[in-house]
């Protein structure tokens, strides 16, 4: 359907540069409410969960273990 129209456009004088600015320009407010609709949702979730998480052990390292620290362990296949 898409690639009709484009032709039915082209033969009236639409150019290939406006037939693609024309697609970019018609899926660019789909793009731009999904990257502010990812980026609400984002925050909304660091704000809802970072009371929960605390991260402290993981981003400051002193060098040294610290007690009651979990070791991970990677099984053997």
């Amino acid at each position: 359907e898409r690639a009709a129209l484009l032709a039915r456009l082209r033969t009236m004088g639409l150019t290939r540069a406006q037939g693609r600015r024309l697609l970019i320009l018609e899926s660019l407010p789909q793009a731009v409410l999904a990257a502010v609709g990812g980026a609400l949702t984002a925050w909304a979730a660091i704000r809802l969960l970072a009371p929960g998480i605390d991260l402290t052990t993981v981003a400051v390292s002193t060098g040294a273990p610290a007690a009651g620290r979990a070791l991970l362990r990677a099984d053997q296949l």
